[in-house]
């Protein structure tokens, strides 16, 4: 098919509408950095379905500090008030609305999916499995001393 997407492209277009995402929410500008060759997930992990043509998920990972300044600058609320709901439903809100950008981004049938309920885990050493037959595609997203991984899979 002419025109055909590549899970690297559409790798990309979640990076950048997650970026967009955070810096319509907060102000804060982020740079999608090569590829991360890790599959580690960081310590608060959102996550979504996409259900399609393809079946796949949707991950975006970091640490709780660096969620807790990403709510800081979406809610205006200061640090010391944010806690561990803020935290999961901010990531929640970053996985929801970054899904539904994305949908609107990816004209390709073989990607187009349909945006499920956002769901968020937090823990220590939180360990997510994949098959081996799946094709996985990773971004990072950097400011200063905030980092956010993606991971999409098809």
């Amino acid at each position: 098919m002419k025109g055909a997407l590549s899970i690297e492209q559409v790798g990309f277009i979640f990076a950048d509408a997650l970026a967009e995402v955070i810096s319509v929410a907060s102000g804060m500008a982020f740079a999608v950095l090569p590829p991360e060759q890790c599959t580690e997930f960081d310590e608060v992990i959102g996550a979504m379905s996409l259900p399609g043509a393809k079946n796949g998920m949707f991950f975006i990972s970091s640490s709780r500090e660096a969620m807790r300044e990403i709510a800081s600058f979406m809610t205006g609320m200061s640090h010391e008030h944010i806690d561990e709901d803020d935290i999961h439903d901010t990531m929640c809100e970053l996985v929801n609305v970054t899904g539904g950008n994305a949908a609107l981004r990816i004209a390709d049938p073989q990607y187009k999916f349909s945006a499920s309920i956002p769901f968020a885990l937090a823990g220590n050493d939180v360990s997510i499995v994949l098959k081996k037959n799946v094709q996985i595609v990773s971004k990072v997203l950097k400011n200063r001393d905030i980092t956010l991984k993606i991971q999409v899979v098809y």
